[in-house]
């Protein structure tokens, strides 16, 4: 019994033994590999690229929309001629992806934005995609940021120091034409910012005018800056006359970058900002190619405000801003509404419009062409000296969530275009009018005005559905006098004052800006 016991007691004992070694044996659990880590320096969304202390954001959005009257979202002021052979409704695809990377150094916070998007709208190649001249684009492709940051200074492509208004309230989806806007393109600049404290900072700025101006008359190879020439009457009775480009004349190169300086307070009330902007106009020669005008200033002054209030509901704002164009009408006029269609009803008169020319609106409909034109000067050729146009306008809006889900814009916007020339004049009162004789003084004066709303819906976190609606009205220049064939299927028609109704309907998926 005793020889039983025994040996039971060693088996047990063996058993322990064997199952200690065996778990010893056992592969151990390794502790989890954090691949991506998390950055928590710059906000949400930025992680470290693996073994540096460099951080990165990847950021975009995908979007769908459906534009009436608006030749996609770019407003209606684009030469639309209401003929069979318009296209009133056109659907537009993009996606857009930045990268933001970060890390500090001795002298502060050193960045590097960029974002690039891809697009495709009604009427586009199949294989390719709308082209925006005033970025860097080519099939589709375009570029409106590319900048670096380091401490206070900042180098690149990004929006105009100049610049507080509707663009930066964030009330329309449409790119607004009646005041200045380089969001949508971007403005190289080289800037330099000093932040006083309590949200209080000034900026000096030196800016490429070229790549944000719009362009000169038909006589001007397109994308020039918008400083022209009145020079001639191309007068043929009642069925074609107006101020007509003749000879190799307009706008020179740019030897001096606007100088453009802010003050601006950012706080839990809002923010506010004033700015100008001095513009150097340099005309090209007089016809003949021998001399030219001298350069004269200009310059743009810009004010605005926008106040939170969250006694109404929580991201309910209102802002106002206004602006003072002297030979700058780009800082009044969004460059984006250089675009025109094939249906051009002006060939002949004021140049043909091409990418690059300064036509704001041109809106026909009937026997009715609503018309205004931007420019930054005129001088009668030759001889004539520079002479700088005046451009101010107004905007403002209000924006109310009515839950956290829901949200109302309303906004308004208005701008006046004064010639301000004695060569315009003059050659006012050379252009006929339909009724008999001859245009007034100031024949190419105009203005315009839109109001518009956009209720904006977030079924879900990162998801917009907002519909747009807007109308606009242009008081025309050259009011009276006829112009050419309209387009196809339709008559000649009279300048004269025109208004439209247009619409936007969006479906925007949004990731890490």
């Amino acid at each position: 019994m005793k020889m039983v016991k025994s040996l039971l007691l060693g088996a047990t004992a063996g058993i322990v033994v064997m199952s200690g070694a065996q778990a010893a044996d056992l592969p151990v659990k390794a502790k989890p590999v954090q691949y991506v880590k998390i950055c928590s320096l710059y906000g949400a969304g930025f992680f470290y690229i693996p073994g540096t202390d460099t951080c990165i954001k990847i950021g975009g959005y995908a979007r769908n929309e459906w534009s009436w009257n608006a030749n996609g979202s770019f407003n209606p002021q684009l030469g639309i001629n209401y003929s069979r052979t318009q296209n009133e409704l056109v659907s537009r695809s993009r996606i857009l992806l930045s990268t933001d990377i970060r890390s500090q150094t001795d002298y502060g916070t050193l960045r590097g934005f960029g974002r690039f998007a891809l697009q495709w709208s009604t009427g586009d190649a199949a294989t390719g995609g709308s082209v925006n001249n005033n970025a860097v684009a080519s099939g589709g492709i375009y570029v409106d940021r590319a900048f670096l940051q380091l401490g206070g200074w900042t180098f690149g492509k990004t929006e105009s120091y100049v610049q507080f208004n509707l663009a930066d309230f964030g009330y329309s989806n449409q790119t607004q034409v009646l005041f200045g806007d380089s969001t949508g393109n971007g403005q190289p600049v080289l800037a330099y910012t000093y932040q006083f404290g309590n949200g209080l900072s000034a900026s000096l700025a030196i800016e490429d005018h070229m790549d944000n101006w719009l362009g000169a008359d038909a006589g001007v190879s397109a994308g020039a800056s918008i400083t022209s020439a009145v020079v001639s009457i191309t007068a043929t009775g009642n069925t074609g006359s107006a101020l007509t480009n003749t000879g190799t004349v307009g706008t020179g190169g740019q030897d001096f970058p606007d100088i453009v300086a802010n003050l601006r307070v950012d706080q839990a009330w809002g923010s506010a900002q004033i700015a100008g902007d001095l513009v150097q106009n340099q005309p090209a020669y007089y016809s003949g190619g021998i001399t030219h005008p001298s350069n004269v200033w200009g310059g743009i002054v810009e004010g605005g405000i926008l106040v939170n209030l969250p006694q109404l509901a929580k991201g309910d704002t209102v802002g106002i801003s206004g602006t003072y164009c002297d030979g700058a009408s780009h800082g009044c006029g969004n460059n984006s509404s250089t675009y025109s269609t094939s249906s051009n009803q002006l060939s002949g008169t004021l140049g043909t419009q091409v990418p690059g020319n300064p036509a704001m609106f041109n809106l026909t409909e009937g026997n009715t062409t609503g018309f205004g034109q931007l420019w930054d000067g005129f001088y009668a050729n030759p001889g004539g000296s520079l002479q700088l146009s005046h451009t101010w306008n107004v905007n403002g809006g209000i924006q109310h969530y009515w839950t956290p889900m829901l949200r109302t814009s309303l906004w308004g916007t208005y701008l006046n275009f004064n010639a301000n020339s004695s060569a315009v004049d003059a050659a006012c009162a050379a252009t006929p009018v339909a009724a008999g004789g001859f245009q007034a003084a100031g024949c190419m004066n105009w203005s315009a005005y839109q109001v518009g709303s956009r209720t904006m819906w977030n079924p879900v976190p990162n998801m917009d559905v907002s519909l747009e609606v807007m109308y606009s009205r242009v008081h025309s220049a050259l009011a009276g006098t006829t112009s050419v064939a309209a387009g196809t299927g339709t008559s000649a028609a009279t300048y004269g004052d025109q208004g439209v109704w247009s619409g936007v309907l969006r479906f925007q998926r949004n990731f890490w800006p």
